[in-house]
Formats: C-alpha cells, sequence, structure tokens
C-alpha cells in the first residue's frame, strides 16, 4: 500500500493526505498525515510488512512552509501517520510481461543548439512542435476524409508521434544524454520500471544490465526520473486509446521541445466516438481560436503532404562544407605564399656596406635637389624671384 500527497493539492488549514492503492485514490483521508513534498514531483512512500503483520506503523512527516505564499495559523506543519495491514492480506501481482506483440521505442534524450542558435530539447533528434490539428482530431477525422486506414498511418500525424496497436506491449527506453535529470511523466497509461542503468553507453554491466524478465511485480509508476547519462526501460500496455503525452515535467524543458505523442489504437478511439461523442464544446473552442479540426497534422487531406507544418529547428550542419573548404584551401594557399616570400628575400643577393651606403647618399642628394615638400617649396621660390 503507498499514500500519495500531489504538490498542486496542497492543504488549506489541515495537514491532509490523500491514500492510493495501484494509482487509484481512496475514499476519505487522514487529517493527521502529511508528507514534506517537492514541486512537480509525486512523493510516494511505502513499506514492506510481512504476511501476518497487524501492527500499526507510525510514519512523521513535516511540510515545508516555505512553499506556501501564505501560511495559514491554523496549519500544523510537523505531524505522523498511523498504517495498518490487515491480517492475510492479499499480495497484488500484475507483471507486464513481453510476448510476440512486443514493441520497444528508444528515446535519446538531447539539449543542443541549433541552427536559429537557440539551445533546444529533443528526442532522436527532433524538436516537438505542436500540430496545426490537434492529434485527436487527427485520429477521428483521417479515414473519413482520406480513406480506409489513413489514421494509422504514422507519418500523418508529425515527426514526434508513435501509432501503437491495440494491446500491445510497448517499452519506452530513454536515454539520458543531457547533463542534467530528467523527471518524465506519460499521460493515459502506467507503466512498470522494468529496467535502470547508470551509464547507457558502458559495456560494464553493473552500469548497463540488461532487463531482467520475469520481475515479481515491478514498480508502477506515470513519472520517473532519469538521471544524466542513464537509462530507464518504462514497459506498459497500450490498452487505453487516446492521444497521449510523454513530456520531461520541468515545464520549460517541455516548452523547449523535449515531448512525443503516443497514439493508442486511432480505430478504438473512432469506435469509442462514434459511442460517445466528442463534445460539441471542444469543436466550438477550436473555432472560436481558429483552429482546424479535421485532416492530417498540417491541415492537410493526405497522409503524407504536411506542407506548412511547423518543424524544427535542427541541429547545426556542423562538420567539413564547400565554404570551409574553400575558405581553409584559400588560408593556407596565403600562409604558403608568404613564407615563400619570406624565404626569398632572405635567400636574395645582399648588398655590401659601401654599396648601402652609396645608395643611402644618392637618396639624400635626391632629395635636397628636390626641396621640401616634394619640390612644392623650391617651386614657390622660383616664382617668387621672377
Amino acid at each position: 500500500m503507498s499514500f500519495k500527497r500531489r504538490a498542486h493539492f496542497p492543504p488549506k488549514y489541515a495537514a491532509l493526505i490523500y491514500f492510493a492503492q495501484n494509482g487509484t485514490y481512496l475514499n476519505g483521508y487522514n487529517s493527521n498525515a502529511t508528507l514534506p513534498f517537492e514541486p512537480e514531483r509525486r512523493t510516494t512512500c511505502k513499506f514492506r510488512s510481512k504476511r501476518h503483520f497487524e501492527q500499526s506503523v507510525n510514519n512523521a512527516r513535516r511540510i515545508n512552509q516555505s512553499l506556501f505564499d501564505t501560511v495559514p495559523d491554523t496549519l500544523n506543519p510537523n505531524a505522523t501517520a498511523s498504517i495498518s495491514c490487515a491480517a492475510r492480506a492479499a499480495r497484488h501481482d500484475q507483471r507486464v510481461q513481453r510476448d510476440e506483440r512486443h514493441r520497444t521505442v528508444p528515446l535519446l534524450v538531447a539539449f543542443d543548439t541549433t541552427t536559429g542558435g537557440t539551445n533546444r530539447a529533443m528526442f532522436n533528434n527532433i524538436t516537438y512542435n505542436a500540430p496545426i490539428v490537434p492529434t485527436v482530431f487527427i485520429a477521428l477525422s483521417l479515414n473519413a476524409d482520406v480513406g480506409p486506414g489513413a489514421a494509422d498511418v504514422a507519418s500523418a500525424y508529425g515527426p514526434w508521434n508513435f501509432i501503437l496497436s491495440a494491446n500491445e506491449t510497448v517499452d519506452i527506453v530513454v536515454m539520458n544524454s543531457d547533463t542534467g535529470n530528467h523527471p518524465f511523466h506519460l499521460h493515459g497509461h502506467k507503466f512498470q520500471i522494468v529496467g535502470r542503468r547508470t551509464d547507457y553507453t558502458s559495456s560494464d554491466p553493473a552500469l548497463n544490465p540488461p532487463v531482467v524478465e520475469g520481475q515479481a511485480n515491478p514498480v508502477r509508476r506515470d513519472t520517473v526520473q532519469v538521471d544524466a547519462g542513464g537509462r530507464a526501460t518504462l514497459r506498459f500496455v497500450a490498452d487505453n486509446p487516446g492521444a497521449w503525452f510523454f513530456h520531461c515535467h520541468i515545464e520549460w524543458h517541455l516548452e523547449s521541445g523535449l515531448a512525443v505523442t503516443f497514439v493508442t489504437s486511432p480505430t478504438a478511439m473512432l469506435a469509442a466516438a462514434a459511442d460517445d461523442p466528442v463534445p460539441g464544446f471542444l469543436y466550438d473552442q477550436c473555432t472560436a481560436l481558429g483552429v482546424p479540426t479535421a485532416d492530417n497534422a498540417a491541415g492537410l487531406n493526405s497522409t503524407t503532404d504536411l506542407t506548412g507544418l511547423p518543424l524544427g529547428p535542427f541541429l547545426q550542419n556542423n562538420g567539413w562544407h564547400a565554404r570551409g573548404i574553400g575558405a581553409m584551401a584559400g588560408c593556407v594557399l596565403t600562409a604558403v605564399l608568404g613564407m615563400a616570400s619570406v624565404s626569398w628575400y632572405a635567400l636574395g643577393e645582399r648588398l655590401s656596406d659601401a654599396e648601402v651606403e652609396e645608395d643611402t647618399r644618392r637618396k639624400a642628394d635626391a632629395k635636397a635637389a628636390r626641396g621640401r615638400f616634394y619640390g612644392v617649396g623650391r617651386v614657390a621660390r622660383l616664382v617668387r624671384k621672377s
């Protein structure tokens, strides 16, 4: 059993704990229980007990009052919670195993300087941009507008989407090449963390071990932190039709493009919409905002033509290109000619001291005969005499 407190549900006048089991909130709460929490992160407290353990366990927690804009006078920042296990409680065991319909989605996390000169985030070198047509409406309209099966064509949704078949087992393999830690959140599904690595580039099995199959009830979450250089394998069954975001839970990282969308079973989405149509106010809101609600991600009646779809910025195309090679060749040629000129001058015929003295005397006589200011003064004197 676990109990959870979300950071965006702070207690108003008392320390409240919302209890949850297997991701589902239970009825009621304990007003004398609290947990310190961190912004944008869910805190989970777990304990393990023997099968026949029936004694209660007390947990002391303290709320960080600096997280409140105004601290109520009646707030109790220090509290304890008592948790008890029922006798012979059944053990919850739901493990997700690989099967013949297993699919692996590798996602490489990176921050890098892009063509616009800005530092952007990306999965698999692709920065997320919101499609012109919302993803849900793409799935619900393509079959009718383009033809049967069009909603299952991944290219129609843009390069940051993955189409998942109904009830297939999916492994999201997140590899963090960035130097910072990232908390990743998946909408619409609860994944099991079946593998973690300290260094996904290492050949040392202690740092980069393989996934162990058949684990007994791996921990189930919808958010996981992947440390710098680390790797996490997240397994779930695609049994919830819809368009689901997978993104970094640090807001500005999401704004920088660190996100993808998993579209689970467009066929099942269409069937569900036939029985329970999308509320009309969603279409009304899109109309009011000038957002189209049909066709592909670019608003075009096609599964491949995405003309006008916002893309990029892209990674800088570093390396040797024609202009760079030409500039380097010019620099090298100029350096060679300069060195050759210096060498020729150093190895050329040298004048004797007498010749140098004679040349200097000749130049001095010529200067004296010419007068000052290159002869202008001499001409002026002659004009005055005449």
